[in-house]
């Protein structure tokens, strides 16, 4: 006779009282089912806890270059803002050296472009790690730094620029009226006398009319006539420098004008002790004649 297993587990609860005992009878399969849900549940609750973990560490770890990230784009602004600033000021910069080249340097070049100083913040952005961004905003503040000193030697050096430039205009250099000089400082033949006789300046011959223009920048002290010079127009260029434009057949300037070089006088005659329409013109130092020649560089106008 073939013997049946028994597949059931009985638990007996015998109380104390008198009352009937209490029988549990569970199957061996709902144990092993219980035993293995157990099992799994233990095993997803590590998983979870595992997993939890993990991505608690993704998170921080994202948090931390997060954070990062943001203190490298602060720090890129700030140094976009000193460029933006740097960029003002480096175009004044700019644009006082082309004063001073104008002034100064007219026939020379002078190749730095300030702008140049700046560090190129194109490109790939993510090329520039933390360490670099630094090392550009402390250089960019130190040439922030020198900039006033820059402002102030260019500003010196266009003040000086300037006072040569305000010397210069003030000492003849110019042709005062069209034509070619035909006589010249020193002695000479006498026209009206037959004698030798010093010449104080030289004649620039034209027709009546040409115009006569001062030969630098100045104060107009006398505009009026002359025994001997005719109409005469004296021009006084600084406190030893003087012009005289003799033999005008009219002027357009008084006493006490200021002129400046190359603007209309007068216009060319045959006043006073003269032959033909001509221009008398002396140069004087502290009232003293010296060869005009020598201040006029250009024949022409």
């Amino acid at each position: 006779m073939k013997r049946h297993e028994n597949k059931h587990l009985t638990i007996l609860f015998i109380p104390h009282s008198e009352k009937n005992p209490l029988t549990l009878k569970i199957s061996y399969f709902a144990i092993k089912f219980f035993l293995s849900l157990l099992v799994l549940t233990i095993i997803v609750a590590a998983v979870s806890l595992s997993l939890t973990k993990y991505y608690a560490a993704q998170k921080a770890r994202l948090d931390r270059e997060k954070r990062t990230l943001l203190s490298e784009r602060d720090t890129l602004y700030r140094i976009l803002d000193q460029v933006e600033d740097m960029k003002k000021d480096l175009l004044i910069l700019e644009q006082l050296k082309a004063k001073l080249r104008s002034k100064l340097y007219a026939d020379s070049e002078m190749d730095v472009n300030l702008l140049d100083l700046l560090p190129a913040l194109g490109g790939n952005s993510n090329s520039l790690q933390s360490p670099d961004l630094r090392q550009v905003c402390d250089e960019l503040s130190f040439i922030k730094s020198e900039l006033p000193a820059a402002f102030d030697l260019a500003r010196e050096a266009i003040s000086e620029a300037e006072s040569l430039e305000f010397s210069l205009a003030h000492i003849p250099s110019i042709n005062p009226t069209f034509g070619e000089v035909t006589s010249g400082f020193g002695y000479r033949k006498d026209p009206f006398l037959p004698t030798i006789r010093f010449h104080n300046g030289v004649d620039i011959p034209n027709s009546p009319g040409t115009l006569i223009w001062a030969s630098a920048d100045g104060v107009v002290n006398y505009a009026g006539t002359m025994s001997g010079y005719g109409n005469i127009v004296r021009i006084q260029h600084n406190c030893s420098l003087e012009t005289i434009y003799a033999h005008l057949d009219s002027f357009t300037v008084r006493v006490g004008d200021r002129v400046s070089r190359r603007q209309v006088i007068g216009y060319m005659g045959s006043t006073g002790r003269s032959t033909d329409p001509h221009l008398h013109y002396e140069v004087r130092i502290y009232d003293n004649p010296v060869d005009p020649k020598n201040y006029i560089k250009d024949q022409e106008r």
